[in-house]
């Protein structure tokens, strides 16, 4: 495994948050609860349906934009050939250096800026990461790049309007009470769990809110992808429906 670093306004509301929590400043803070957060039902959920549907095959390269700790990468990486993992936070790369294979390389960069050769990858995922991206031209363009011709691209980002506090809940109804009850550490977990989320979940509505990010109807987000000639082949809302999940396909190369 191979850890590499290559990290080198509009209106005022954006410039205020821009400064006062930068997005480099967010992960910081995001990861160090990230213990708390990782362990989600939704995500795993997430992650089941993006390995089902890019049916994986052992030759297959594969890239996970905004890895994070490296929970998918884990999951996928015994049935292809390689696997990158792509975040801007160095913190969440080390703990994922903690337990990934020998066939992972990880990578401290931006998605908007990636260093990586043109038609490379035959997979590209990206969860929860592509809507917290500032430059989303740059970022798309960048990930249709690295895709080979006939590579599959899935991006799960969060819809316009998204309301974070649903995901709590449905958590929350997915755990159960009596998960949680009688139990004083399963108690304390679940508040710290559920206080967390929902600070980190409002700040990203606010800077999603003030132009910083930006998050997409599935309209837009097509849209986004046929105008640089990918057919879109998939799109569900998941994440108790704040998030889109888009299956896109990069066209082979035909001669004229």
């Amino acid at each position: 495994m191979k850890l590499t670093s290559i990290v080198s306004s509009s209106g005022v509301c954006r410039g205020l948050l821009a400064r006062a929590l930068p997005s480099e400043r967010f992960w910081r803070a995001y990861v160090r609860h990230i213990p708390i957060l990782r362990d989600s039902e939704q995500l795993q959920i997430i992650r089941g349906k993006m390995t089902d549907r890019f049916s994986l095959k052992p030759d297959d390269r594969a890239v996970d934009l905004g890895c994070g700790t490296g929970t998918w990468i884990s999951e996928i990486a015994p049935k292809v050939a390689s696997v990158t993992g792509l975040d801007i936070e160095m913190g969440m790369l080390r703990q994922a250096a903690s337990s990934v294979q020998n066939n992972v390389q990880l990578v401290c960069g931006r998605i908007e800026a990636m260093p990586f050769k043109s038609d490379y990858f035959d997979v590209v995922g990206s969860i929860l990461a592509v809507g917290y991206v500032d430059d989303q031209d740059a970022a798309i363009s960048e990930i249709v790049r690295i895709t080979r011709p006939g590579g599959r691209i899935i991006i799960v980002t969060p819809i316009v309007d998204a309301d974070f506090s649903k995901v709590l809940k449905a958590e929350a109804a997915s755990r159960g009470f009596s998960e949680i009850i009688g139990d004083r550490q399963n108690i304390l977990k679940l508040l710290k769990g559920a206080a967390a989320a929902y600070v980190f979940g409002t700040l990203a509505e606010l800077k999603a809110a003030s132009g910083q990010w930006h998050f997409y109807t599935e309209k837009e987000l097509a849209g986004r992808f046929m105008t640089l000639g990918l057919d879109v082949l998939y799109a569900e809302r998941v994440y108790a429906d704040q998030a889109i999940l888009m299956d896109v396909r990069k066209p082979f190369l035909t001669l004229t």
